[in-house]
């Protein structure tokens, strides 16, 4: 949460934002935050719950295997979200205004 707010200033401080632009950056960034964190929620519960389902263990395990994937690769495109969007802001925009 410190990660969010302390990115929401330095976007809100140092660039030129409209409204839109900025709802999007804060709702995909909360959306990924809140994803993980389910993710991690359902794998944690699979993974503690693994020993005391013997008949189902292997179908849970393999669940679980699947939740830990998703959660990582959720975080690395949360990742190349935002470096694609400070990419577009910091960089592509200026040269808008210098061509238009």
């Amino acid at each position: 949460m410190r990660r969010f707010i302390f990115t929401f200033l330095v976007l809100f401080l140092t660039t030129p934002v409209d409204n839109i632009s900025l709802f999007f950056f804060l709702s995909s960034e909360l959306f990924f935050s809140f994803t993980k964190a389910i993710m991690n929620c359902v794998y944690y519960c699979i993974i503690c719950f693994l020993p005391f389902s013997l008949s189902f263990s292997s179908i849970a395990y393999y669940v679980s295997i699947i939740f830990h994937f998703s959660s990582i690769i959720s975080f690395i495109y949360a990742r190349v979200f935002i470096f694609s969007f400070f990419l577009i802001y910091f960089i592509l925009f200026p040269f808008h205004y210098l061509f238009s």
